[in-house]
């Protein structure tokens, strides 16, 4: 479809969009199993015109809906999908080994990874791989990487499986290191995942600078870590109108760091099945229920069309199309002859401008001193992120009910203050539902507890909502006493000589030209009740100090929850329930000082903001 530059990362280079065929990925239905027809497939698509050819970094095989499940995209309001029944695994060939074989059997698609998992290899052997199979394929490598999610996976194969945040910290290390192997006469990088001194590639790459990074994933810290590190992102089975938020908040991001945003490309996975049989396409839509219905597009190849002008509408202009049974059915010659050619002219006239993100539109909730406010504070605060989800509608409802009104920012402010204090502190309660993964400010109003986590995360949200900027602020409390942990807590965390709070949370939000510290975690008839009622009401401009102990250390501000604390929480609370559970476990966890002393503070606020 276009003869696009690779060796400069950006927007595709021609009149059309790229579309790529992914061959293989971990759902059972669009992987092709066997070389011999992953061949015939990969030259059937070359010569319908398709720009490139994609693998899953895989070894096991899933349902759709243990897929969905174990891949954390369900849309199923309880978070989970039924088991389905069939074989353990089919055949799923490894993808460095057949994209190198598919490098000979072809002879102009582009073969890219979709994506890697970071974990299975060292990034230096990674871009020595990645340099070799460019030089032998004649310069058609995209390199696609992601933080690795299979859980199941890592523990057949007998790989660590580590947190969330250091697997995205990782993530974030690999990519330099890449870079530095690519492009550097003598590469070196310390970091806190990896090292590197004198990892000499030779032969260098055939494109130049290097072959295009692309980052698979979703979530708001590693999409931010492409906007720094990378060429471009890919995401699953979004709606037309979710990816124009997130080309949106990419633009802004890049703008932010003096990057131009259109060498960041923003890159869609969806289903793809042109069938003009309703009760064809209500099969595919039973078949592959868990896939959200907006990562489907089925029809007949008119309305295909259509729907990817929907796409091209948002700024999206990448495609990567798995196609069900695609070694089986006629689907791909339906797609190559019916609707790939009539993509070159697919931007439709005039079309809705979708590129608009919704915190600029709710920015008319706000007065005019918030305005003048927010391009002083940053647009950072605004912006909906993984842990301060404030475009959840739970959210953007309850910022709305709350602040129905009021005609200033310190009113609107002031509203948002007492709701979230006025949510009953309960930290057991709120262990119970942060141990299951519920770590978003959303599940925090839905669930009607919290401790300080979910009282900071659920204000600044709020706050953001409302047209406030706000952030997470951190400090480390001398509360020996810890009178206000449930006794299960206290007598876990406080151990036989009292421990602090290392990382105590609370919200800080911008007005009238000014950063107010206001901490809003225990409720004020609880304070009172335990003699320690707070000193200090709400005006809008003085900041309100905690009632739970002296402040010992300041730990720093951030736009979001950094992973590494959030992570810890999590333990914590998956810690705290297993010791209800078990003597042994008790006498564990309360003996355990590294636990309850949390992350490094050094190591954490290397990311903070103020």
């Amino acid at each position: 479809m276009t003869n696009t530059d690779t060796g400069t990362p950006g927007h595709s280079g021609g009149d059309g969009p790229h579309v790529g065929l992914i061959l293989a990925l971990t759902i059972r239905g669009l992987s092709v199993g066997n070389y011999p027809d992953m061949t015939r497939v990969a030259q059937t698509a070359e010569s319908h015109g398709f720009d490139s050819a994609w693998l899953c970094d895989h070894f096991l095989t899933l349902s759709p809906d243990d897929y969905v499940r174990d891949a954390g995209i369900t849309d199923n309001a309880n978070g989970d999908a039924p088991a389905a029944q069939g074989p353990s695994s089919i055949p799923l060939l490894e993808c460095w080994t057949a994209l190198s074989a598919l490098s000979r059997d072809t002879t102009s698609l582009r073969l890219g990874t979709s994506v890697l998992c970071n974990s299975y290899r060292h990034p230096a052997v990674l871009a020595k791989m990645a340099a070799t199979l460019d030089v032998i394929s004649g310069g058609r490598v995209d390199l696609g990487l992601g933080a690795g999610w299979f859980q199941q996976e890592f523990e057949a194969y007998g790989i660590p499986f580590p947190s969330t945040g250091d697997r995205v910290s990782a993530l974030a290390e690999s990519l330099q290191v890449m870079r530095s192997v690519w492009t550097e006469a003598n590469p070196r990088f310390s970091g806190d995942f990896y090292t590197i001194d004198g990892a000499i590639c030779d032969p260098l790459p055939v494109q130049k600078p290097h072959p295009p990074l692309w980052v698979g994933g979703e979530g708001l810290r590693v999409n931010r870590i492409a906007v720094r590190h990378a060429n471009g992102v890919n995401v699953r089975w979004w709606s037309a109108e979710k990816c124009a938020e997130r080309r949106a908040l990419l633009d802004s991001e890049c703008e932010a760091i003096d990057r131009d945003p259109s060498t960041l490309e923003l890159s869609v996975t969806t289903v793809l099945a042109p069938t003009e049989s309703p009760a064809v396409q209500q099969q595919l839509r039973a078949r592959f229920k868990s896939i959200p219905e907006s990562g489907l597009i089925t029809g007949s190849a008119d309305a295909c069309v259509e729907q990817i002008r929907e796409y091209q509408a948002a700024g999206i202009n990448h495609f990567l199309f798995t196609i069900p049974d695609v070694a089986d059915s006629d689907y791909l010659d339906v797609v190559g002859e019916q609707i790939l050619p009539h993509l070159d002219t697919a931007g439709a006239p005039n079309p809705p401008d979708l590129r608009t993100h919704p915190l600029k539109a709710s920015r008319t909730m706000t007065s005019d001193v918030t305005s003048q406010s927010t391009e002083t504070a940053g647009e950072e605060y605004l912006r909906p992120t993984e842990y301060i989800d404030s475009d959840h509608p739970t959210v953007v409802e309850t910022a709305r009910r709350i602040t129905e009104g009021v005609t200033t920012d310190v009113e609107r402010l002031g509203r948002i203050y007492h709701h979230v204090r006025d949510l009953p502190y309960d930290i057991l309660a709120s262990f119970r539902y942060l141990a299951t993964g519920q770590t978003a400010a959303s599940d925090v109003l839905e669930n009607g507890v919290a401790f300080c986590m979910g009282k900071a995360s659920s204000f600044v949200a709020l706050a953001r909502a409302a047209g406030i900027p706000a952030r997470v602020a951190f400090q480390a409390l001398d509360a020996p006493e810890m009178e206000f942990l449930s006794p299960e807590v206290r007598v876990l965390w406080g151990g036989p000589v009292g421990r602090p709070l290392p990382w105590h949370s609370l919200g800080e939000a911008f007005v009238d030209g000014r950063w107010v510290k206001l901490d809003a975690t225990i409720d004020a008839p609880t304070a009172s009740k335990l003699g320690k009622p707070y000193a200090v009401d709400y005006d809008g401009h003085t900041d309100i100090p905690t009632v739970e102990g002296p402040v010992l250390r300041e730990n720093g501000s951030y736009a979001d929850y950094p992973a590494e604390v959030a992570d810890w929480y999590v333990r914590v609370a998956r810690e705290v329930l297993d010791a209800l559970e078990s003597t042994a476990a008790h006498e564990r966890v309360a003996a355990d000082d590294v636990l309850w002393s949390g992350p490094d503070a050094e190591l954490v606020r290397r990311q903070a903001v103020g």
